[in-house]
Parts: structure tokens; C-alpha cells; sequence
């Protein structure tokens, strides 16, 4: 498919030759030498006659043919598996992400969707736990939800303070193999539940347009640390976070203009309802304050 293969790798003592002379067809394969070697040259007459003149020296050559050709064998074939393991891999990978973003996409609840997100990046990357971060633009803060007992409670951290306010302003990855081998942790969040952080993943989130609008924060790879292909997941994992969120926040905003909307027209017609008898009221109140003549029924009647 157009890369070059390694056949074989070989050492001191073994011999390599070119197919070529014995098939008659052009060169196939080529050798790089990296230590110094010894080359020996014969022309096609030469060489034709030396093996049909000296058995030992055929059937050497074809015993060392046939075990060339055994290892060449097993390489491509530690290749294709190799190959098939990394498709298999792709796809698996591709399948969680279909599955996260089939779970995202079904609720325009904000606070639902920060959770089922979360839920999607820990269970896909194997962390055990994590946070997802969004933007408040007005306020310059990064703002989560998290669970507190039986309750939700929002956190907020200023953008450019900690691991994911750097993470959201400069949009780098930081990978974190051991967090208390890296000046950046902040090991109090450890010391007030107990728990361990031993290895983390910040990452921004981004939607369509390349824009940071949030930090994805995970943490504790159960086997071994984040990997290039965990990475790889949660960027594209962010591109389907992104538009869910967009979704939810235009769901949410339709939801409070149609609310204003209809508390207008209920005061309109509340309004519209009282305007006439407030007009009959207001002309017989005056028509009282002329035809009193009394001093006491005008103030009552202002």
C-alpha cells in the first residue's frame, strides 16, 4: 500500500542475495546495511553454473531460501494482526462514541446533559471519576454541577486558576501520568474527601467553530494512564458535547421567551379587562364629586 515493509532482520554471519538472478524479474526488495558488511558479486553465467555443478551448495541455498521465506511470512503476518488489532480497536472506539453521543443527544435538560456527558467521557476512557466544566462568559468563571449528598450543587473556579482554568484560556491538553510528580496539582481538593488523584486528563471542549466553551477534567485511569487514544476520544467526543449543549441552552431560552411571552399576553388581557370598568368608575367618581357639593364625598370621591 505504498510503505515499505521489513522482512527480515539480519545478523552476523547470514547472507542476503536478490531473487532476481534465480526468477529473471526485476528487483523486489532492497537492503540497508547498518553495520559493516561484506558484498560479494557473480555474474548470471557464474551463478548458474555453481548450483548446477555443486549439490551443497543448491540445496544450502534453497534450505536458506525456504526459512527466509518462513520469516518473511511471520512478519507480514505479525503485520496484518497487528493491523487487525488496531482496526478492531478504531472501531470499538468509533462504537462508544456513537453510543455516548446517541446518550447526550437525548435530553435538552443542561444539568442532565453535563451529567450524561460525564457519564459518556469516564465510561468510555475507563477514569473513574471527573467534571465537566462550562464557560459563564458574563462572570469569567468555569461552572459545573456536582453530586453533594442527595443534592446538586454548582462550583465554580476562575478562568486561568488550577489545572482546568489554564486548560480552558490557553486550549492545550494536559496529560498527567502521576499528579503528585507535577507542580501544576493541587493536592486540597485530595486532602478534604481523602480521595487519591493519580493520574488526569484536561482537555477543552470545543464546538463547531473551534471555539473553547468548557474543560473536560478526568481523573484515575483504572488501568495504567491516559493514552494518545483516550485523547483522540474526547476531542470528538467534544465536538458532539459542544452541539448538545448549544441545543440545550437555545431549548432553554425558547422555554423562558415563550414563558414572558405568555405572562405578556395574560397581562394584556388582564389589562384589557380592567380598563373599562376602571373608565366607568372613574366617570361616575367624578360625576359624584360635582353633584355632592360636600367637602368629604370629593376626597372620597379623588
Amino acid at each position: 500500500y505504498g510503505d515499505e515493509t521489513t522482512l527480515n532482520d539480519l545478523g552476523p554471519g547470514e547472507i542476503v542475495g536478490e531473487l532476481a538472478s534465480l526468477s529473471g524479474h526485476v528487483r523486489s526488495a532492497r537492503v540497508t546495511v547498518s553495520e559493516d558488511a561484506t558484498l560479494l558479486t557473480l555474474s548470471g553465467p557464474e551463478f548458474e553454473q555453481l548450483l548446477k555443478s555443486n549439490h551443497e551448495v543448491s540445496f544450502n541455498l534453497l534450505r536458506e531460501l525456504g526459512s527466509r521465506l518462513r520469516k518473511a511470512n511471520d512478519n507480514i503476518v505479525a503485520r496484518l494482526e497487528e493491523q487487525r488489532v488496531n482496526i478492531e480497536a478504531r472501531m470499538h472506539r468509533l462504537h462508544k462514541l456513537i453510543e455516548a453521543s446517541k446518550s447526550i443527544n437525548s435530553t435538552l435538560d443542561l444539568d442532565k446533559l453535563l451529567s450524561r456527558i460525564l457519564e459518556a467521557a469516564t465510561s468510555s476512557i475507563d477514569a473513574d471519576r471527573g467534571t465537566v466544566y462550562l464557560i459563564d462568559d458574563i462572570k469569567k468563571e468555569l461552572w459545573s454541577k456536582v453530586v453533594q449528598g442527595e443534592n446538586m450543587a454548582e462550583i465554580r473556579l476562575p478562568l486561568g486558576k488550577g489545572i482546568s482554568g489554564v486548560v480552558c484560556e490557553t486550549g492545550e491538553v494536559v496529560n498527567i501520568p502521576d499528579c503528585y510528580q507535577d507542580p501544576r496539582f493541587n493536592s486540597d481538593f485530595d486532602k478534604r474527601t481523602g480521595y487519591h488523584t493519580k493520574s488526569m486528563l484536561c482537555m477543552p471542549m470545543k464546538n463547531k467553530d473551534g471555539v473553547i466553551i468548557g474543560v473536560f477534567q478526568l481523573l484515575n485511569k483504572k488501568d495504567g494512564v491516559f493514552t494518545n487514544d483516550d485523547e483522540e476520544f474526547i476531542d470528538a467526543l467534544s465536538a458532539h458535547a459542544s452541539v448538545a449543549i448549544e441545543n440545550a441552552r437555545l431549548a432553554r431560552e425558547m422555554v423562558q421567551n415563550e414563558r414572558l411571552s405568555a405572562v405578556g399576553r395574560m397581562a394584556s388581557t388582564i389589562i384589557h379587562d380592567i380598563k373599562n370598568p376602571m373608565s366607568t368608575i372613574r366617570v361616575y367618581a367624578q360625576v359624584m364629586k360635582k353633584k355632592s357639593g360636600n367637602e368629604e364625598a370629593a376626597k372620597l370621591a379623588d
